[in-house]
């Protein structure tokens, strides 16, 4: 049974790293600058049509007012799962559905995140990623959903017929993550494939060199799927289950050295420098990329699953969750490093009991106006809504005001705007 329970809990890790196939490096998100009018507010959005607003970086929050009377709404599951910024126009992005039918959502608040307005997405089904670039918000998800708006408010479906391969209801097409460099524009997911005996997914890279007018297929990495695409200094990395993909000059090439052990998200661009995670044989540890091939740092995180990086007040601080090895309970885990990430030290001790109980985690975090800013929730057990701290060093952390929520009422994903 001990092996049961402990097999289970390695599994939930694993579903819960899962989660950074949301997570993009669309430009520099290290220094908290913003588009030209920048936002007031932090976003946070989750599970059951839960999007909260804060205006103090992350200190108390409050309920947007979104259209949940709506016909749309009306019995269905509603998932929120990104959310970006620019210009005064927020644009939320998710799913409404209740078993095998899905549509995808989008909301679009001009008042800085108070009030939502549900718009017409002609997306297929679930939207996972959202991005502001080349004059235009693009949002991605399943069944090959690819969608353009000038404004937010008016979509156009991207036809993507013969750049993704698609043969009916033998194939899944997904995307899931956006990645941009001036007109270059690249999205990264996975297509499951049905045959007799079985299925298998295949990651699937697309790319733009001309802003998102015209699109083509790029030879993907090999494995399952496409973990995270980063962009920095016009350099693309594209992080997947078999390996590493890079495209520097307009050419991609594939990093053999990179694949084990795996690569993957989230991902931090600094700088020059990228940093992600690696996972060997149940063990975390950080990688940094600058230039040339990828070098390890500092210590391993023993069954850790790292959901957010962030960097900020000359400090990294890395959130998720981590099982202990020998009782199988998993906790929620900080970790900061001053040095570049060669040594580290814990950063959970200042909240005490107050994640009390078994199977916590940190599933999102951002740094803003000096101060990161996290949420988690207690994966399984019911009575335990989403948590937010906030900190300006990694170590000493406030819990935040945050509204009434149920127990399903999940934030999985914190946006700054960018």
């Amino acid at each position: 049974m001990r092996l049961q329970v402990s097999f289970i809990k390695r599994c939930m890790l694993l579903v819960l790293s899962a989660s950074v196939l949301l997570c993009s490096c669309k430009k520099d998100d290290t220094d908290g600058s913003d588009t030209d009018i920048a936002p007031k507010s932090l976003i946070a959005v989750g599970k059951k049509a839960t999007i909260l607003r804060s205006i103090d970086n992350g200190a108390t929050w409050i309920k947007s007012v979104i259209p949940t009377e709506s016909e749309t709404f009306q019995g269905f599951d509603v998932s929120i799962n990104d959310a970006t910024y620019h210009n005064g126009i927020w644009v939320a992005v998710g799913g409404i559905g209740s078993g095998a039918v899905h549509k995808g959502l989008v909301l679009v608040s001009t008042d800085d995140g108070s009030t939502w307005v549900e718009q017409k997405s002609s997306a297929a089904s679930n939207l996972f990623d959202v991005a502001y670039c080349n004059n235009m918000f693009i949002a991605v998800g399943n069944r090959g959903s690819l969608i353009t708006s000038p404004d937010g408010s008016n979509w156009t479906k991207v036809d993507l017929k013969g750049v993704i391969p698609d043969s009916g209801e033998k194939e899944i097409r997904t995307l899931t993550d956006i990645a941009y460099d001036d007109n270059t524009i690249v999205v990264g997911g996975r297509i499951k494939i049905s045959m007799i005996g079985g299925s298998f997914n295949v990651s699937v890279i697309i790319e733009s060199t001309d802003g998102g007018k015209t699109w083509k297929d790029v030879k993907g990495v090999g494995g399952d799927y496409i973990n995270c695409i980063a962009c920095n200094n016009g350099q693309f990395v594209a992080l997947g289950d078999g390996g590493v993909m890079t495209r520097s000059g307009g050419a991609w090439s594939y990093d053999n050295r990179s694949g084990k052990p795996r690569i993957h998200g989230p991902v931090l661009c600094k700088g020059d420098k990228i940093i992600a995670t690696c996972l060997n044989s149940y063990r975390k540890q950080i990688v940094q990329k600058n230039g040339g091939d990828w070098d390890i740092k500092g210590r391993g995180f023993v069954n850790a699953a790292v959901n957010a990086i962030m960097y900020g007040n000359n400090k990294y601080v890395f959130v998720g969750s981590e099982m202990d090895p020998a009782t199988s309970d998993v906790t929620a885990t900080i970790y900061i490093s001053d040095d570049e990430c060669n040594t580290w030290k814990n950063g959970r001790e200042s909240l005490g009991d107050k994640l009390k109980g078994r199977d916590y985690g940190f599933r999102t975090g951002v740094f803003v106006n000096g101060n990161f800013v996290i949420a988690g929730d207690q994966n399984r057990m019911p009575g335990t809504p989403t948590m937010i701290f906030t900190s300006k060093d990694g170590l000493d952390w406030k819990e935040s005001s945050v509204p009434a929520l149920t127990k399903d009422e999940h934030i999985t994903k914190i946006s700054k705007g960018d």
